[in-house]
């Protein structure tokens, strides 16, 4: 479940709850824990749980999950985080001691109905005051198949936020009720690697309605462990098509505009646009010593020569504190640059090749190392390849698209399926993937 859904991938509120709440929350702001705001711990969530008519709802059950979180298949229902409580005789509950964060707040009172909020602890307030409106329940149906339309049984199928999960049956369908109204982001996973999972954010679930979707499971891609589609288009988060934590946030003018086969990432020209995956969520990023892997993207700059004179990254794992790590851009003469720099070296070891790549026009680069080999590959062509390390790329840091560290080296123009593979490509395999 996220905020805007999308990302969000992400939860929103719906307009009876924008007119309760508090003033001061912060609850529009897009970051996540690790991507803004101060870093402090001892946060207070508390609120009120209250009828359409205002009075208050007592013994109340109110649930605190991460905004992602998703229930494991067959799992008992547990207390995570900071437990689960009940409202008392007014009505009111409190969590005490939250970390920064988002978080997902479902506040459960029975047959009187329920509801669902998103919060953003990012650090700003101390206290977060908010009012739980309760409502009658709702229901999400749906089909799950793969891309050839065959049905998938066996898939999970689970709300982001909520302790809710379902299993598709012999025939894809799916049943989850009981639903507290408000705007979800759904993970369905495959129950084989055949398929990938996806996220469906921006699903609203209405009070006392039936809400029906359908979930195409795309096949997945051998050695591919990270995948960056930007097909979203809307919300302001790009899932990781293989399922994992690793969601970007747009941030800072970034938007959906067209891409190189659907929609793709635009970055504004002349501004500091960027997507972000936190470092809370990155650690599925982390190559390790002896691990081949190769980064992947297509590029589109905004016009020819935009960003000329200047460095532009396109996908950065470093910073300046910690430098270990590797990073895709354009230098400033157009051309391709991947720098790397493995745990234990002193410096960053460089790779470039290729030139012209900021005439306006989509561009595919795919860098990475295989062995002791670091080769770089520019529009399915081999571009350079030097000695190197096949120590640990470690990945303690947030992972960005389109700036380095969002502070600089920004990118003006288009980024689209970015990938992450678990091997070098080989000469083949580039010159497939940078096909039309």
């Amino acid at each position: 479940m996220r905020a805007a859904l999308g990302i969000m991938g992400v939860f929103t509120w719906i307009a009876m709850l924008l007119a309760a709440m508090l003033a001061g929350c912060g609850f529009g702001d897009d970051r996540l824990a690790g991507g803004g705001g101060v870093d402090v711990e001892g946060i207070t969530v508390e609120g009120t749980a209250i009828r359409p008519d205002h009075s208050p709802i007592s013994a109340a059950l109110v649930r605190l999950r991460p905004w992602d979180f998703q229930h494991a298949p067959g799992a008992p229902k547990r207390a995570i985080d900071h437990g689960d409580t009940r409202t008392d005789s007014l009505g009111r509950f409190r969590f005490t001691d939250v970390d920064t964060g988002r978080y997902a707040v479902e506040v459960d009172a029975g047959a009187e109905g329920a509801t669902a909020l998103e919060i953003d602890a990012d650090g700003s307030q101390r206290v977060l005051t908010l009012q739980a409106l309760i409502q009658p329940r709702g229901i999400l149906q749906g089909t799950v198949r793969d891309d050839s339309g065959r049905a998938i049984a066996g898939a999970v199928v689970g709300m982001l936020g909520l302790d809710r999960e379902a299993l598709s049956d012999s025939i894809g369908g799916f049943n989850l009720d009981g639903l507290p109204p408000g705007i979800y982001t759904v993970r369905v996973k495959p129950p084989l690697p055949a398929w990938s999972a996806v996220e469906i954010p921006l699903i609203e679930i209405r009070a006392g309605a039936l809400t029906t979707i359908a979930a195409v499971l795309p096949a997945s891609v051998p050695g591919l462990f990270a995948h960056w589609r930007f097909d979203e288009g809307k919300g302001n988060v790009a899932a990781d098509a293989q399922g994992s934590p690793a969601r970007a946030v747009l941030h800072a003018g970034a938007a959906w505009g067209p891409g190189h086969d659907s929609m793709g990432l635009a970055l504004p020209a002349g501004g500091a646009g960027y997507a972000f995956v936190p470092k809370t969520k990155s650690a599925s990023l982390e190559i390790k010593a002896g691990a081949d892997f190769t980064l992947a993207a297509w590029i589109k700059t905004v016009v020819a020569g935009s960003g000329a004179g200047a460095a532009r990254r396109i996908a950065d794992c470093r910073t300046d504190y910690a430098p270990t790590g590797y990073s895709l851009g354009l230098t400033a003469e157009g051309g391709a640059e991947f720098l790397f720099q493995a745990v234990g070296a002193k410096a960053p070891e460089r790779l470039a090749g290729g030139a012209g790549l900021d005439d306006g026009a989509w561009h595919h680069l795919a860098a990475g190392r295989s062995g002791t080999t670091w080769f770089l590959y520019v529009d399915g062509v081999p571009a350079g390849s030097v000695a190197g390390p096949d120590a640990a790329m470690t990945q303690e840091n947030a992972f960005y698209f389109g700036s380095h560290q969002g502070v600089s080296d920004f990118f003006p123009g288009s980024l689209d399926d970015v990938r992450l593979y678990a091997h070098g490509l080989n000469a083949a395999e580039a010159k497939a993937l940078a096909s039309p």
